[in-house]
């Protein structure tokens, strides 16, 4: 599919019926091209939330990791952080080893779905954990237990502890 055919598309998107805009957006992740993958990278800034998810469902399909930093930089917009779930989403469908920090601050300091989805990253993927890592996970993670967030009383505190103390472990 050539660039002009994109184009209707991806103003399908913004239509209001669903079933339409829902389409739009399969038949864009199924082409998975560059500008498709653009497209999406800049609906991470919709303030639309529901545009906002498809696209990071759609971005994790395509399965492209350069677009683990853009994903990183929504999940961390101040006006995302209780509505991020999706995003948090497709980037754990990606290799998160060297992202551990990350990971944990949403566990900590995020909403109950996106923290329960970066919980999941924690079973299910290896991390390489250093020092200094360790050092600033734990100065968070001592400030969480002072004043929890309902994400991390409902993942429960003491589980977390033994997450990192296994997480830990020998550093």
């Amino acid at each position: 599919m050539t660039s002009s055919s994109v184009a209707p598309l991806q103003a399908l998107v913004f239509v209001e019926d669903w079933p339409i805009a829902r389409s739009a957006f399969q038949q864009l992740t199924a082409l998975g091209s560059p500008e498709v993958v653009a497209f999406y990278l800049s609906l991470l800034e919709h303030p639309n939330a529901l545009l906002r998810n498809q696209a990071a469902y759609g971005l994790a399909d395509i399965g492209n990791p350069e677009v683990v930093p853009a994903l990183l930089q929504a999940i961390f917009k101040p006006e995302h952080v209780d509505n991020n779930g999706s995003i948090v989403y497709a980037l754990v469908q990606f290799d998160c080893a060297d992202l551990l920090e990350e990971i944990m601050l949403i566990i900590f300091y995020h909403g109950a779905e996106a923290s329960f989805t970066a919980n999941v990253a924690l079973q299910d993927q290896v991390f390489n954990v250093t020092l200094a890592q360790k050092t600033s996970i734990q100065r968070h993670w001592q400030l969480v237990k002072v004043n929890p967030s309902e994400a991390a009383v409902s993942l429960g505190i003491d589980y977390l502890d033994e997450v990192l103390d296994e997480l830990f472990e020998g550093i």
